[in-house]
């Protein structure tokens, strides 16, 4: 799970196992469900840590709410398998797809796995929402009342890179025109 996430973001593994780390560790104090009082009495069994499968309450908010990303589910409950980690079953697109135990990361409906699950029921998968640029790329914007530079886009953030800006901005952050205080 953790090394989809790790490919989907590309953002270095261990950053995103310290990440989920740190979220397991306030997941099992503040919660009193099933799942947290497994991931509190440890000992290396699954959901005790980002190696080892992380439960659903802590990945599911991390990918829509922080992430953006989509749920779109594939199946219902009682109805079969429809959607199979095949070629001609997903969508193009960067996605993380749910299948029994384990996500994987799909990539124009290419697997991007330690192993082959083509053969696997794919319960949903998170995708990205297609968002379009809103400033050109070299255009000349505001930011916190300093004149920058866009330097580029990533679309799956819907976040710009401005000259002079140390992380990845919003475009409700930006503005053509000085805002005046």
């Amino acid at each position: 799970m953790t090394r989809a996430i790790a490919i989907v973001t590309k953002k270095p593994y261990g950053e995103v196992y310290d990440g989920f780390f740190k979220r397991i560790k306030i997941f099992e104090a503040t919660r009193k469900i099933a799942a947290a009082k497994k991931a509190a009495n440890g000992g290396g069994r699954s959901g005790t840590t980002p190696g080892n499968e992380i439960t659903k309450e802590i990945y599911h908010p991390y990918l829509t709410e922080e992430l953006g990303m989509i749920w779109t589910p594939t199946m219902k409950i009682g109805q079969g398998c429809k959607v199979h980690v095949r070629e001609n079953d997903l969508p193009k697109g960067t996605l993380i797809v749910r299948v029994s135990h384990h996500l994987s990361a799909v990539i124009d409906r290419v697997i991007n796995d330690l192993w082959d699950c083509s053969d696997k029921c794919v319960y949903g998968y998170y995708s990205f929402p297609l968002i379009e640029q809103i400033f050109e790329l070299e255009s000349t914007v505001f930011y916190k009342g300093k004149k920058t530079q866009v330097i580029s886009f990533i679309p799956h953030l819907n976040k710009y890179l401005l000259a002079g800006i140390g992380d990845h901005v919003s475009p409700k952050d930006i503005s053509f025109k000085l805002k005046n205080k």
